[in-house]
């Protein structure tokens, strides 16, 4: 799995942050900041429910309650970057 796609685990606590917009060139083209990634993302259904999201217009945070809510927010997001990368000709 790509790095730029793992959750923090510090004790208890487990959280998600980037800069979406520079962490992934050309994937969110068109966002003119990380609420807008966050709304992308919720829309595409990477953003569960589940999760909570507190995003900042520098970066798109989100907190996990479990490893399992994150483990999974990690492979959609993956999936979802890989399916939205632009192919280099």
């Amino acid at each position: 799995m790509d790095n730029r796609c793992k959750c923090k685990r510090i004790d208890d606590m487990i959280w998600y942050e980037a800069a979406m917009i520079s962490t992934f060139p050309g994937v969110f083209d068109g966002c003119d900041d990380n609420y807008e990634v966050e709304c992308r993302l919720t829309e595409a259904g990477v953003i569960s429910p589940s999760d909570s999201p507190d995003s900042e217009t520098c970066a798109v945070v989100v907190y996990f309650d479990n490893a399992s809510q994150a483990d999974g927010f990690e492979a959609r997001l993956a999936k979802y970057i890989e399916e939205h990368t632009p192919v280099k000709a």
